[in-house]
């Protein structure tokens, strides 16, 4: 980092570890420490980061991966979904199965790879080679080998949703960041405001857009989970898809940035739904139009 970063950066630890700090000196900070947590693979921190730079519609980065694949997923799902039609590799399948397959392949570690009998760079290059039929709109693979079938059985097997990260994660990367930059940190007191150090991120990240498979648009937003131990509600922010068909509308929520914060704490008594029944069906329900109130740290409603 350079000189003037690094003033810039101990200036805006020290506000935050006085306790005397608003939302803006978070996202000064986490800008200010982008590039090295890009230098140093942070990478989680780093799209957290860059979804505070860019919080308009993007089209690459961790979370944009995540959505493509359970956008395509999910696809799949609606496609071969009874025993009378499943998907034949060696056929042709809708074209929408090539991404999804490459989006699948890149979001699979090396440790996947050592039960099977071919490198992830092979499967690949015979992934990106498949044909489309322009007039039909399907594809068919042009080369298929039997270790390229055993994978893509394995591949579509199982579908796996994970978090971006988490509350304590993200600290303990912040943490390291500073440190490994001879930033001055003080750990018991810059943990001590990890809640509104979230809060911040929480309401930064709120409605960021993404370009999400070939031409649906993905957002971010809050809302609450449960946490099973607690039975408390946290905030977290969710991605959403809508996955459109001619028959139905159907909006796929997975969460990207889980939070301790409790809701009944951390939101205004505005925020919460009044109807009982929305209470009854879909659990703990706050508004979607919302500013962060920077003396209390609170979420407020602000939907007339």
């Amino acid at each position: 980092m350079e000189n003037r970063e690094l003033i810039k950066a101990q200036v805006l630890v020290d506000r935050i570890q006085s306790g005397k700090f608003d939302y803006l000196d978070v996202e000064n900070l986490i800008m200010t420490m982008r590039e090295s947590s890009r230098i140093l693979s942070y990478k989680a921190f780093y799209e957290i980061a860059h979804f505070v730079a860019h919080n308009g519609e993007r089209d690459r980065g961790l979370v944009k991966d995540q959505l493509d694949l359970i956008y395509y997923s999910m696809l799949y799902l609606h496609e071969f979904n009874s025993p009378q039609k499943q998907f034949n590799i060696n056929g042709i399948f809708p074209s929408f199965i090539k991404d999804y397959l490459l989006t699948k392949l890149k979001s699979l570690d090396q440790s996947f790879f050592k039960s099977q009998k071919i490198k992830k760079k092979e499967a690949q290059k015979y992934i990106e080679e498949i044909e489309e039929n322009e007039v039909l709109k399907m594809s068919y693979f042009k080369n298929m080998t039997k270790p390229l079938s055993e994978l893509i059985i394995e591949m579509v097997r199982f579908i796996e949703i994970k978090p971006l990260t988490e509350q304590d994660l993200f600290l303990k990367d912040f943490c390291q960041i500073l440190e490994k930059e001879k930033i001055r940190i003080n750990k018991p007191q810059f943990l001590a405001q990890s809640d509104k150090i979230c809060m911040s991120i929480l309401y930064l990240l709120s409605s960021a857009r993404f370009k999400v498979g070939s031409d649906q648009q993905g957002q971010l937003s809050v809302t609450t989970m449960e946490d099973g131990p607690t039975s408390q509600h946290n905030l977290t922010v969710v991605g959403s898809i809508p996955l459109n068909n001619p028959e139905t509308y159907i909006s796929i929520v997975f969460p990207i940035f889980m939070t301790n914060l409790d809701c009944k704490i951390w939101c205004d008594p505005n925020m919460f739904a009044v109807d009982p029944q929305i209470i009854r069906e879909y659990g703990v329900h706050i508004s979607e139009e919302f500013t962060l109130d920077v003396e209390r740290f609170m979420l407020i409603n602000t939907k007339k």
